[in-house]
């Protein structure tokens, strides 16, 4: 008991946060080519799925069925799965073989087989919060998928202070149990952060971070508004038990060939990552 208190404190400060902390964005290179410093890099986001995990896809003639659920495990013939009761029905955990099935998505949030159908899919926008340690000053870097990225930044010691994934009608994917992240921009040069890839990789693959979130439906929160606090509580309970496990994998590659919009010499940034005890 004291640890869903807990989750739910834990949750809901997470939401005043974000209603609190509108911090401006910072400025696309294109918008202000004489700064004097920029970012730069590309974001590539694979498929996700707009529905909360886990859950299973089966091929039907008009159009794939969603089935929601349990995982309980996956081989080389198929995966057995436990539809969640509907209805009066209370059916067992069964086998769907591989031919029966249009998609897989796991407890994180993975695609592990097949794909997911158009109406389900989403390749988030990813919101990173950054505070300059120098001029205290917030700024956040907002990166569409798959586009390159070139912002003005002001030189200073940086640390990342938030991470978010936005996909349809706004609902997101907040970060949690951040490690702390910190890094260095210099004045008068393309400072390359890189290629960032999300989802592309497992938890289990090599010099890869795993970002836990939880779930902030705003069209959920907005019904329950009217609700006033014990609306705000009760959409804080459902999305801390709907996103239990749910998270985003991220890892950087850089490439030898970039050629920066600034036109200015490149560095690559250096990221420091101390990890949370």
């Amino acid at each position: 008991m004291k640890s869903k208190i807990f989750a739910v404190c834990l949750i809901l400060g997470f939401s005043f946060f974000n209603i609190g902390c509108a911090h401006k964005e910072l400025i696309k290179y294109v918008d202000d080519s004489n700064c004097l410093a920029t970012i730069e890099g590309n974001y590539y986001k694979g498929i996700s799925a707009t529905i909360d995990p886990p859950n299973i896809f089966l091929k039907m003639p008009k159009a794939p069925k969603l089935l929601k659920g349990k995982l309980i495990s996956i081989d080389s013939i198929g995966v057995i799965f436990d539809q969640d009761n509907v209805g009066f029905s209370d059916e067992e955990a069964k086998l769907f073989p591989y031919d029966t099935l249009y998609g897989v998505i796991d407890s994180s949030g993975a695609l592990i087989y097949g794909n997911v159908p158009g109406f389900y899919a989403v390749q988030h926008k990813l919101e990173i919060e950054l505070l300059n340690l120098t001029t205290k000053e917030f700024r956040r870097l907002v990166l569409p998928p798959n586009e390159p990225f070139a912002y003005c930044i002001k030189e200073g010691n940086y640390k990342i202070t938030g991470i978010k994934f936005i996909g349809k009608n706004d609902v997101e994917d907040i970060g949690t149990d951040l490690p702390e992240i910190t890094f260095e921009v210099e004045s008068g040069i393309t400072n390359y952060l890189g290629n960032i890839y999300v989802d592309f990789k497992s938890e289990n693959d090599e010099n890869v971070m795993v970002i836990p979130c939880n779930r902030n439906d705003e069209g959920r929160s907005a019904a329950l508004g009217m609700f006033g606090l014990l609306g705000a509580v009760a959409n804080a309970v459902a999305t801390g038990i709907e996103s239990s496990g749910l998270q985003h994998v991220i890892h950087i590659e850089r490439d030898k060939n970039f050629l920066p919009e600034s036109n200015k010499p490149i560095k690559e940034i250096s990221l420091t990552i101390k990890k949370p005890e």
